[in-house]
């Protein structure tokens, strides 16, 4: 089976772990990262999804996953979380969101042809590594109330994690447990087996 000159042949089992291992991974980071960018978390699974099987027409990696990342859903979220229109509805966010990846990727194709990706080479270090620092920050206070099971209500990112925080009386153990045994299993993982996707 060919496609676009792709030779499709029968699947090996590298080709279903690998699948596997990305599918353990991208689900639930698609999830978090649809949450982080203020949308439902099942646009998650569309940003993962088409943008993988597109991708796969291609162009293969053994590296990279193509697919949303944690900075673009910040983004994503500074950028329509003020705009009086994404407040107004869900869906009226879901359009909003979808109209700035589609001038994000139309842009980022312009930037490409003009050969003007050395642009990105302005912004100073300091600049780029307090960037990132800020959002591993905001990410990790996004995530936490989610560890513990605490619900935020209407709250920002910042505040809510400090109402998790506050709420240690009503944290859901099992969660927390559920939430210690990734972090392990996740950090065993090499030790386990090399094949285990960690």
């Amino acid at each position: 089976m060919s496609f676009l000159g792709k030779d499709f042949g029968r699947p090996r089992a590298g080709d279903l772990v690998a699948g596997f291992s990305v599918a353990f991974v991208a689900i639930p980071q698609a999830l978090a990262y649809a949450e982080l960018a203020g949308l439902p978390a099942k646009i998650g699974l569309y940003a993962v999804a088409l943008p993988s099987l597109l991708a796969a027409a291609f162009v293969s990696s053994r590296y990279l996953q193509t697919g949303p990342v944690a900075l673009t859903s910040l983004l994503t979220f500074g950028a329509l979380s003020t705009m009086s229109a994404a407040q107004e509805n869900v869906s009226n966010y879901i359009a909003l969101a979808a109209l700035l990846a589609l001038m994000v990727g139309v842009i980022r194709v312009l930037l490409g042809v003009a050969r003007l990706g050395r642009v990105a080479y302005l912004l100073s270090e300091p600049v780029t590594v307090g960037f990132t620092a800020a959002a591993a920050v905001l990410i990790v206070a996004s995530q936490f109330p989610r560890v513990v099971d605490i619900d935020i209500g209407e709250r920002g990112v910042l505040e809510g994690a400090w109402h998790a925080v506050r709420g240690f009386a009503d944290w859901n153990w099992v969660a927390v447990l559920f939430a210690v045994a990734t972090v392990v299993l996740t950090l065993s993982s090499r030790w386990i087996h090399k094949l285990f996707p960690g």
